[in-house]
């Protein structure tokens, strides 16, 4: 006999992935606003006088608040995000369970339907990142326009178009690739060293998560340096360049290859516990929520 629950229409339960992996990509987002602010500042050129004088420059020219400047915005760019992105990961799971089977390894698997997912996710809500990136990756008060979403929003339009909210795209979707499908591809690995289904199930969690991000974020850490910089190019006070290899060559020139990965020491003490919330937090909640579904039918 058909339940309730196995009677609801499949969207109710992507819907419901969407809601646990937005929710997890806004607590972790939030809880290292700090450390993002400063990581974006060193790759789009501000700080080459240390991150410490840098961090001092935000609280003089900013203040505190100055360490979350952009996170409003990010928060409603991760929501969907990384909502899109564990909830199509799933889909894609199941895609390709139904289509190869036991063919390919779990590692490739991971591999695959992450990148896919991140893909996916990118193309969906793009806009909202290069607007964040203005927002954030500019110091001070180097044009009060881009002190607010609408602000910063018109901002691109009138300089660059519809195209300026899709500037950098193609290596933004080139460093999702590797680096979502490294994420999961090797989070599961990485989780089944550690004890399973025990008190501390919650720790191994996080620190599983965080060594995945640790290493995906710094082996494609420089397709996050080039999105940057181009997704800020040409905002006031800052270097406008003709594309993505017209900002390698400029980078490369300007500081070699140490340039391209300027603020990964900063990238490395966020992503670890960045990540590592991610997973816990979207796991925990889907945990939580298919443990409900299990108590509710076992009552019928």
């Amino acid at each position: 006999m058909m339940t309730k629950e196995s009677a609801r229409p499949p969207w109710v339960e992507v819907l419901q992935q969407i809601c646990m992996g937005g929710t997890a990509g806004v607590v972790a987002k939030t809880a290292c606003s700090p450390m993002e602010r400063i990581k974006l500042l060193s790759q789009t050129g501000f700080g080459n006088h240390g991150l410490l004088q840098l961090i001092s420059d935000v609280f003089r020219e900013e203040g505190p608040r100055g360490l979350w400047r952009g996170n409003s915005i990010n928060c409603i760019r991760v929501f969907p995000n990384k909502g899109i992105l564990f909830a199509s990961n799933d889909m894609y799971k199941s895609l390709f369970d139904e289509r190869f089977g036991d063919a390919i390894s779990t590692t490739l698997q991971g591999f695959l339907t992450g990148a896919c997912a991140g893909t996916t996710a990118v193309i969906f809500t793009y806009p909202l990142d290069v607007i964040r990136t203005r927002r954030a990756g500019i110091l001070g008060g180097t044009n009060p326009k881009y002190a607010t979403l609408m602000g910063t929003a018109r901002m691109i339009f009138q300089k660059s178009g519809f195209r300026g909210f899709f500037a950098g795209l193609p290596v933004t979707i080139s460093g999702a690739i590797p680096y979502e499908g490294m994420k999961f591809g090797i989070y599961p690995i990485i989780k089944s060293h550690f004890p399973q289904g025990t008190a501390n199930d919650h720790k191994w969690k996080l620190l599983s998560g965080s060594l995945t991000g640790m290493f995906a974020g710094t082996a494609t850490y420089h397709f996050d340096t080039i999105r940057r910089v181009r997704q800020v190019s040409g905002a006031s006070g800052v270097h406008e360049y003709s594309g993505t290899f017209d900002a390698y060559r400029s980078l490369l020139r300007e500081g070699g290859i140490r340039r391209l990965y300027r603020g990964v020491l900063v990238n490395i003490v966020r992503i670890i516990p960045n990540t590592g919330l991610q997973f816990f937090v979207f796991e925990t909640l889907k945990e939580e929520f298919h443990g409900k579904k299990v108590r509710k039918t076992v009552r019928r």
